[in-house]
């Protein structure tokens, strides 16, 4: 089975490329055996019509939260809400999602969805920094045109499944909250290649395989030129591979995405990642946040620092 692994940005081109790695699994082992450089949309609207029998990961937002869709009164049915803002432009995006955030109390104008509680992700509504936003509007409406089976939010009978990552929550896994990268040349150090390769190391060692369920391997060279890509975005993407190997030894239940999520949201594929317990009775809150948006907040004690190290 072809597994692939979706490093995705808001603007690819040559030099910052949408970073694909090429996997297969077979009998509970994840092999890497190349990288794919996407370097515009039109590229990355053929990867997600290709023909075959595949799974992947992809490392952007799916889904908007419950509560931004229900003020802008937009259909919870996520193929017609992502419709509407597919009829928008990116800068339209950007003044929609400015002009409401300026409308909403301190504290609560980026709001997340329940699995970026989990996860210790950013909200899908940021623009600026880690643009997750600009994430989202270039990427979902792109698969909502594909004939892919979006997994939870569009289930089609298809053999190409399109499953939500983060490599940022495998990699805290790993490491912990060690910084593994950052696209800012100057700030690129030695304590970041080292954290790669700690990385690299646990990805074939015995944890890796208890919490993923599977063994993974490749080649020492291409573990060097993992470890020696300063972006992190290689590396992002065999993490995302990962998260796609274990949901797909998961497909007979469900790709391991959890029974009662909220399908207009989405959700991020990872065996860490459990639906909270009130997750089911959303109601808001007098200032904007939701009952799950403040228990949510004071459990997880998450800082924006954090979230913009692992979120690429």
């Amino acid at each position: 089975m072809h597994i692939y692994g979706l490093d995705f940005t808001s603007r690819p081109k040559a030099s910052k490329p949408i970073t694909c790695a090429v996997c297969e699994i077979e009998n509970g082992r994840l092999f890497f055996h190349r990288f794919q450089d996407i370097t515009d949309f039109e590229g990355f609207e053929s990867f997600c019509d290709l023909r075959g029998t595949w799974v992947a990961g992809m490392d952007f937002p799916f889904g908007m939260p419950r509560k931004l869709i229900d003020d802008l009164h937009y259909p919870h049915v996520w193929e017609q809400y992502v419709a509407k803002f597919d009829a928008m432009s990116r800068e339209d995006f950007v003044n929609l999602q400015t002009c409401y955030k300026s409308k909403q109390p301190k504290g609560s104008k980026e709001h997340r969805r329940i699995t970026d509680f989990e996860a210790g992700s950013l909200s899908p509504m940021k623009l600026y920094g880690v643009p997750v936003g600009k994430m989202f509007f270039e990427g979902a409406r792109r698969l909502a045109r594909s004939g892919a089976s979006i997994l939870p939010v569009r289930k089609r009978k298809s053999d190409r499944i399109v499953l939500e990552a983060y490599p940022g929550l495998v990699a805290r896994t790993a490491i912990g909250r060690r910084s593994y990268k950052t696209d800012d040349k100057r700030k690129q150090c030695a304590k970041h290649s080292d954290a790669r390769r700690d990385i690299v190391a646990w990805l074939t060692g015995a944890d890796c395989a208890r919490i993923y369920g599977m063994t993974i391997g490749f080649g020492d060279d291409l573990a060097k030129v993992v470890i020696c890509d300063r972006s992190g975005d290689k590396l992002d993407a065999i993490l995302c591979a990962v998260q796609a190997g274990w949901a797909f030894s998961k497909r007979k239940e469900g790709y391991g995405i959890p029974v009662g999520v909220d399908l207009s949201e989405g959700w991020i594929v990872d065996p860490q990642l459990k639906m909270p317990e009130n997750a089911g009775a959303e109601t808001l809150r007098p200032g904007g946040m939701s009952h799950l948006e403040s228990v949510m907040s004071r459990k997880s004690g998450l800082s924006s620092r954090r979230n913009v190290i692992l979120h690429s």
